[in-house]
This record gives C-alpha cells, structure tokens and sequence, in this order.
C-alpha cells in the first residue's frame, strides 16, 4: 500500500463517518417535521429547500461511508502488514553480518529492508573503493543511474566529482565513496523518476551501514557532500554555508569536511552559477588534497 493510498483512506473514513453521521440526523429531522402539522405553507416550502439539501448530504455520506467500507475491506491486510513492518524494522542494525568487511557488508545489504525505501529501488548500493582509502567521501543517496548501475556517483552528479577529484589531483581510485542512504528515492514524473530527499528516519535507519563500512576502512578524513550526508555524520542539522570548508573534530569519525554535493551544481539555472559552485567546489576538493599531503599520504 503506497502513502497516496493510505492518504486517502485516512481522509475518507473520518470523513464519510462525518458525513454519514450528519446524513442520519438530518433525515431524522425531516421525518419530525413532516409529523409536525403546526407549520404553514410559506414555513413549508422553505423546509423543503432545506430538506433537499439534506437529503443530498444523507446520500452522499452513505456513498462515502461504502467508499471507505470497500477500501478498507481492500486494503485491511495490507495495512495492518504495512503498520507492522514500519514499527518492527525502523533500522539496518539487525541486517548487519557479525563478521564485518567490505564484502560481507555488501552482501548483506543487497537483502537489507531496515526502512522503506528497498521496496521501489532497483537494488542496494553499496559504497564502492579500497580498504585503504584515506579520504571517504559521503553522499545523500543513490541517483537514478546509480540504482540501475548499481555503484555510487556514475550519474551526472558523479562526472562534475570525477572532474573536481582530477584536477584536485585526487585519484578516485584512492577515494572510498558511499551515501548515507542506500537506496534510491523517487517519484515519478512521466516516463522519469525524479529524486526526492529521504526523511529523517530513513537517514537514521541506514546509519548502521555507514558506521559498519566507515569503521571496515578507517579514513583519515570524511568529506560530507550535502547537508543529509552532514546530518547522518554529525548527528545534527548544520548549515552548509557557515561550515564549508571547516575541518571539524567529530569524536566517533574524527576530522570532518562539509561541502556540497556536486548535484547542487547542476541545479544551478545559469551557467556562470554552475561555473561559480564548480570553482567554490573545486577549492574544497583542493582542501582535501592538501589534508592527504600534511598528514602523510
């Protein structure tokens, strides 16, 4: 059962009872008033006006009070499953293997159904790049490319980081790259799926993942690209732009650098925009190649 759905079936079984309810009473009062013979002719024809009007409400709360008996014989089952499953799985800790490397934690978030989100997306994607990664860097989710493909920032999103990471003299090959949401959210518009932000539970419930396979490599330094992948580091919202570009002591992760995520470049309308972030973009990816050389790469 999809949330437009269960939108609808929140909003019509108040409702039709409402109506129902009004329905019945005004008829009840129609009925006393015909029995009442002490009201003239002029009195009569404007309760007639009156009486009309609730007769169509009567019908139209019975209509909908068998609108809402229908969906919910309908959608019962599902519901009560629905509900269940939301309160029982609210995170991927469960579907974490007790023996942790990157492989076994990659394997077993192809099976992970820690939130909702692994109903619609294609697969899990899982953070791709070597063990030995000194810098990791950490996005929001997958994108549309990302879910067919299967691997992280092989979208348009993941060509503009490609190109700051080689002209920052940074091999992608050297970099650890995830998201701190594994699967893809979307909407359809179309024949396209546009991406959507994940909620706050979604992030918190995937979370087991980013600490599990940031733990596994151990980087010098984590580069959180966007305010979600922020959120999911730090434990908090921050601002973007009061702390890009700060290299932040985080107690359980160490020393952390927040920027944007290179999708906030594409989003730009004009192109001497685009050409701006990429610049401000690139001077923080330069940040992280001067980090790697003071501290010994």
């Amino acid at each position: 059962m999809n949330e437009r759905e269960r939108v609808i079936l929140l909003w019509i079984k108040p409702w039709g009872i409402q109506q129902l309810t009004f329905g019945v009473h005004m008829s009840l009062f129609k009925l006393k008033a015909i029995s009442d013979h002490q009201f003239d002719v002029r009195s009569a024809e404007r309760r007639r006006t009156l009486f009309l009007g609730h007769d169509v409400a009567a019908r139209f709360g019975f209509l909908l009070a068998h609108l809402k008996m229908c969906c919910h014989i309908r959608y019962s089952a599902s519901w009560r499953e629905d509900m269940l499953t939301t309160h029982r799985q609210t995170s991927a800790e469960e579907f974490l293997p007790t023996r942790r490397s990157l492989k076994s934690l990659r394997e077993a978030a192809r099976s992970c159904e820690g939130c909702d989100l692994y109903r619609n997306a294609t697969q899990t994607v899982f953070g791709d790049g070597p063990k030995e990664a000194r810098v990791a860097l950490v996005g929001e989710q997958p994108g549309d490319m990302e879910d067919r493909q299967g691997r992280p920032f092989v979208g348009p999103a993941g060509r503009i980081l490609d190109k700051a990471l080689a002209e920052a003299d940074i091999r992608r090959e050297d970099v650890y790259v995830t998201n701190a949401v594994k699967h893809f959210r979307w909407i359809q518009r179309g024949k396209r799926r546009m991406h959507q932000r994940p909620v706050l539970r979604q992030v918190i419930a995937c979370k087991p993942w980013l600490r599990a396979e940031l733990a596994v490599v151990q980087p010098r330094l984590v580069v959180c690209l966007g305010v979600t992948a922020a959120q999911a580091m730090l434990g908090k919202m921050i601002g973007i732009a009061k702390e890009r570009g700060k290299f932040l002591d985080d107690e359980k992760d160490g020393i952390v650098l927040v920027t944007i995520h290179p999708s906030a470049i594409l989003r730009q309308r004009d192109k001497s925009e685009q050409e701006k972030e990429y610049r401000h973009f690139l001077a923080d990816m330069k940040l992280v190649a001067n980090y790697l050389l003071d501290s010994g790469r």
